[in-house]
């Protein structure tokens, strides 16, 4: 557990200062698949290569070498006559029984691990709990009030509602785009959000906001563990944004910055919530927008 800890910690931090080091030299999509790296090392406790399971580790070293120390010097005492093929038990001797006697330390220290262990496990529970709670009152308020949009083409279901603040991609199984009654009313603004949302579906970002929520779950207690899924969403954000862009065309560099402009500008969504949003804080915006 301790090692999972330490090295998916030393992993995140390598990866931040990467990042803020490289920033502007590396392509913007290579930076987002990176974080998958720590994704596979904050879902994976086990190192492979290496195990600390082994018989050898049930039992301190000092206990064999004494064991097979006595083995070697002491000889078995010769068999009286006529005693072949008989069973034959060793004689009493007087030597009292040896009362095993318990370590108070070992005590203290199993006790800690278990109540460490059941911190985190309560520490799971809850923010899993919250994890799951979240999206399942997000996706009835979307049900409840959503209409459906005719795009007149093939693809994601499209529909418009007022129980977001701005568009989005939700579902997990069934993926649909939801988009506010204003992106719905100017064409231009609708086809940057359609083709938006169409960028993070191909991308998979529904599903990795699932897998990112399940890591935050898992790793509470750990800061550089939130601080990793902010930063991951923010770059899946600006991957989405330039992929976005190679499909419009660079004509629509500028309408599409706008558009930003006009749809970001809303309070962030939670970063528990599964929906790859375009939401974002002026920060981000500005990294968008740049």
């Amino acid at each position: 557990m301790m090692e999972w800890i330490i090295s998916s910690s030393v992993l995140i931090a390598v990866m931040i200062l990467l990042r803020y080091a490289l920033r502007g030299k590396l392509d913007l999509r290579l930076q987002y698949a990176l974080w998958a790296v720590v994704l596979l090392r904050l879902l994976i406790p086990v190192s492979f290569g290496q195990t600390s399971f082994s018989v050898l580790n049930a039992a301190p070293a000092e206990h064999f070498t004494t064991t097979t120390a006595g083995a070697n010097l002491d000889q078995p005492a010769p068999l009286p006559a006529g005693s072949q093929g008989t069973e034959f038990a060793p004689p009493e001797t007087g030597t009292a029984p040896v009362q095993s006697t318990s370590d108070p330390g070992a005590q203290g220290d199993t006790l800690l691990v278990q109540g460490l262990l059941l911190l985190w496990l309560t520490g799971v529970s809850g923010v899993g709990l919250c994890f799951g709670l979240s999206n399942l009152c997000f996706a009835r308020s979307l049900g409840r009030s959503r209409k459906p949009v005719d795009t007149g083409g093939e693809g994601l279901s499209v529909y418009v509602t007022d129980a977001v603040d701005t568009p989005c991609l939700f579902g997990l199984f069934r993926p649909a785009i939801y988009v506010t009654p204003a992106a719905l009313a100017d064409l231009a603004t609708l086809g940057h959000v359609l083709a938006h949302e169409t960028t993070h579906f191909r991308h998979g970002d529904h599903l990795w906001a699932l897998l990112r929520g399940i890591c935050v779950a898992l790793h509470w207690y750990n800061p550089l563990v939130w601080w990793a899924a902010v930063l991951s969403r923010r770059d899946g954000e600006t991957a989405c944004d330039e992929d976005t862009i190679r499909s419009l065309g660079e004509e629509e560099r500028g309408s599409y910055g706008r558009t930003l402009l006009r749809m970001t500008c809303q309070r962030p969504s939670g970063l528990l919530t599964t929906a790859p949003t375009m939401s974002g804080s002026a920060r981000t915006l500005r990294e968008r927008i740049t």
